[in-house]
């Protein structure tokens, strides 16, 4: 198999992503204040080996794509 990286918009997805989006479908949450968020935020502080730091989601990706701020430093 050829792996093209042309753009995100030519291809689907790895099936592994489609079985978990398909089991999560149904799963009603809160926007950026669920569960996933919260996982997500436990690993980006293990990831930046900083736990003292607030983590924030921004929605409208677009809006905000130059406004997320991890601790001190500014994430582009």
């Amino acid at each position: 198999m050829k792996y093209s990286f042309y753009n995100d918009y030519s291809e689907g997805t790895h099936p592994s992503i489609f079985k978990a989006l398909y089991e999560s479908n149904r799963i009603q949450s809160v926007r950026y204040m669920d569960a996933y968020c919260e996982r997500m935020k436990k690993a980006i502080k293990q990831m930046l080996k900083y736990e003292n730091c607030d983590i924030h989601f921004l929605g409208d990706f677009f809006g905000t794509k130059n406004k997320a701020l991890i601790g001190e430093a500014v994430v582009v």
